[in-house]
């Protein structure tokens, strides 16, 4: 198989790939066919003139999922390298149209972009790239929005409104568009989806999947900012009932949770000069909050035993 079809099939749902990007994709992928097939590491030079046989390798998750993980000497790789390679299969993968081994590798994707945030919310990044975070605020993210509109980037505007009006995860990828009427009419587990219910009067997000969704059941969020609520509503107007709203140009099929968080990362790399996930662009709000509010907050919800929530929704006279 010529490294050009390798391409070709890439750059259906990487329209916009840069060289770079494409080499390292198409690198990954002959690398993997090698340790996959149990080819040892190839002689200085010879790389370049390598050629897979097929790609029906990819289809062998289980196998796969074993691969990504470890060198050519059996050694763990770093959570970058896994995501890295998860990453280029879903670069060949996303042409296919499988759905459900697209989520599959999407999923190592997102464990490892997971893993990212973990470090970055702990603060296990190097000091580089925590001066990068520190001139990033939250008001930032609100101009790129705008920013975005006026790049014709609309799709990738509403998707980030929504982590910034609500800190939303990346669970935006599987909402779907629904009536009022039908949604009201939905057997209590069938409300266990991710959906935009629209009605003549009313917005609204109802999450039924999302990370804490065990602890917390079903979470309806109102809609209720003007700019938001037009934006989505205008956005959706073509889309049927019971259909995702956000999908794939490239493949028109949905996005994966990790199709989601590298798409972010890598608009607000660009835009900002840092890369942002879902609980970076939270942690800058909770960072553009004032520390005496936030400090008084906590001290009375120790004080009367009761949670912060619970305190603003039942005590503060003007909510």
């Amino acid at each position: 198989m010529k490294d050009e079809e390798i391409i070709k099939i890439i750059r259906i749902s990487k329209e916009n790939i840069s060289n770079s990007s494409l080499n390292l994709y198409l690198g990954q992928i002959k690398s993997l066919y090698r340790k996959y097939n149990d080819i040892g590491p190839l002689k200085r030079g010879e790389s370049k003139n390598y050629e897979i046989e097929n790609l029906d390798f990819l289809l062998d998750f289980d196998k796969m999922n074993k691969i990504m993980r470890i060198n050519d000497r059996g050694e763990p790789l770093a959570i970058r390298s896994i995501g890295g390679f998860a990453t280029s299969c879903l670069s060949i993968l996303y042409s296919g149209g499988d759905y459900e081994l697209i989520k599959k590798y999407g999923n190592i994707v997102q464990e490892c972009n997971t893993q990212k945030e973990y470090n970055e919310d702990n603060d296990i990044v190097s000091q580089s790239k925590k001066d990068k975070y520190d001139a990033v605020s939250y008001t930032d993210v609100g101009s790129l929005i705008k920013q975005l509109k006026k790049d014709d980037l609309f799709k990738e505007s509403l998707m980030i409104s929504l982590m910034y009006h609500f800190h939303f995860r990346n669970e935006i990828s599987i909402l779907k568009k629904i009536s009022l009427k039908t949604y009201n009419k939905l057997p209590k587990d069938k409300k266990d989806n991710n959906f935009v219910v629209v009605g003549s009067r009313v917005l609204f997000i109802s999450r039924g999947i999302y990370k804490t969704a065990s602890e917390y059941g079903i979470v309806k969020t109102d809609i209720k900012d003007r700019q938001l609520k037009k934006d989505l509503l205008s956005y959706i107007a073509d889309i049927n009932e019971g259909e995702y709203i956000f999908l794939s140009k490239a493949t028109k099929v949905p996005y994966t949770n990790s199709h989601i968080s590298t798409l972010i990362y890598r608009i607000t790399e660009k835009y900002l000069g840092v890369g942002l996930g879902t609980s970076s662009i939270n942690n800058l709000f909770m960072s553009s909050l004032d520390q005496e509010t936030i400090e008084k907050l906590k001290e009375a919800s120790k004080n009367r035993g009761t949670s912060i929530n619970t305190l603003i929704k039942t005590y503060h006279n003007k909510v």
